[in-house]
């Protein structure tokens, strides 16, 4: 299931927002291969993960109510498959679980070892977040303060050794693996040229101005409301976002020299227009946007329209030559990891998941049966 290696991906990179990890003060196992004993802490930690999931899919289902236990709703994944939420729960945990125990396995096969600077970085990461809090000095910059997951584990027997090694160390290792497989190993690394044709035929290099069609007016207490404009001043905005598009489209100017024509039109103190390159796919634009950019040539703009009334936007868009990004996206190294990243992480999951089923992992069945969603209601 795509959603589950989804949730595996976030559950493993680096520490998520929601999550819980620990062991229990007993000495219980939950998954093991070999000598190899996966602390039953890490099992909460993926079925607290999965609640966490399985209550936004819940949120959109018939018959919830923020006030009552979604557990026995059906839920839809990303997928559109549905699901029982209180057994896709357990489901998806499981899975994540065993998912960790398959990256030790096969990082120890391999012959890994994390760098001192990598193992450090871990260390230092789970130790911050669990007595001080996630993003402690973020939440300090607003005036707020986190709360340590020590404070949030611990009700759960939560131990920190557990902690550790089911989020940041689990991440490390999931990192090195995932590099070992594709760019050290000569026999499975990823070329460059095979990298870059990815590249180039699933991502999208954009520019856009979204101008909205409202007045806006803000009273004494400063709330903002908004109005549909005049017909008479959406045809004025039209006009001018589309002149500009036919001049890049007519070699009369670029996209950066129609934003600083308009930036000095409004008289803004900066560019108001927006650059990515981005796969689509996964792009968070309006899907109005999203489908004008698939049907745009590269070199050229557009004019679209979405919405209605005071949520009426203009978008003027720009399709930029996709190759113009190749040596910033793949001689870059983080830029190259990422669109690695991209192109196999789906492969690397499915390897996780058959690697699992060889190692012949034994489950403790009553424990981890003890252990329902219901415990973090």
């Amino acid at each position: 299931m795509k959603a589950i290696k989804k949730i595996t991906a976030a559950f493993l990179a680096v520490l998520m927002i929601m999550s819980i990890s620990g062991c229990s003060t007993k000495p219980e196992w939950s998954y093991k291969v070999d000598d190899n004993e996966m602390q039953i802490g890490v099992y909460i930690y993926a079925l607290y993960t999965a609640y966490n999931q399985a209550a936004t899919y819940a949120s959109s289902a018939e018959g919830y109510d923020a006030e009552k236990s979604f557990l026995n709703l059906t839920i839809t994944d990303d997928d559109g498959e549905t699901a029982v939420a209180k057994d896709w729960i357990v489901d998806t945990a499981k899975e994540l679980t065993k998912n960790i125990l398959t990256i030790e396995e096969e990082f120890e096969a391999r012959g890994l070892t994390l760098t001192a600077e990598d193992e450090a970085a871990a260390k230092e990461s789970a130790d911050n977040d669990w007595n001080l809090g996630p993003y402690y000095d973020m939440y300090l910059a607003y005036g707020m303060m986190p709360t340590p997951y020590k404070d949030i584990l611990e009700p759960y027997g939560v131990s920190y050794e557990s902690f550790e090694r089911a989020s940041y160390m689990a991440s490390a290792k999931q990192t090195a693996l995932f590099e070992e497989i594709y760019i050290n190993d000569e026999e499975t690394a990823v070329s460059t040229e095979d990298l870059t044709n990815y590249f180039t035929e699933n991502y999208t290099s954009y520019s856009y101005l979204s101008v909205r069609l409202a007045d806006s007016a803000t009273d004494d207490s400063g709330s903002t409301t908004y109005t549909a404009m005049s017909d008479e001043d959406i045809a004025e905005i039209e006009s001018t976002l589309q002149g500009y598009a036919d001049n890049i489209n007519n070699g009369a100017g670029t996209f950066a020299e129609q934003m600083v024509e308009y930036t000095a039109l409004k008289e803004l103190e900066s560019d108001p227009s927006t650059s990515a390159v981005e796969n689509l796919d996964e792009s968070s634009l309006n899907e109005d946007v999203v489908a004008a950019l698939n049907e745009l040539e590269e070199g050229k703009a557009s004019l679209v329209k979405v919405g209605e009334a005071e949520n009426a936007y203009y978008y003027l868009i720009y399709k930029a030559p996709i190759a113009d990004s190749v040596a910033d996206y793949i001689e870059d190294e983080t830029n190259s990891f990422n669109v690695l990243s991209a192109m196999k992480s789906e492969e690397f999951q499915d390897m996780l998941t058959a690697k699992a089923e060889e190692l012949g992992i034994q489950e403790n069945t009553s424990v981890v049966n003890s252990y329902k969603p219901s415990m973090f209601e």
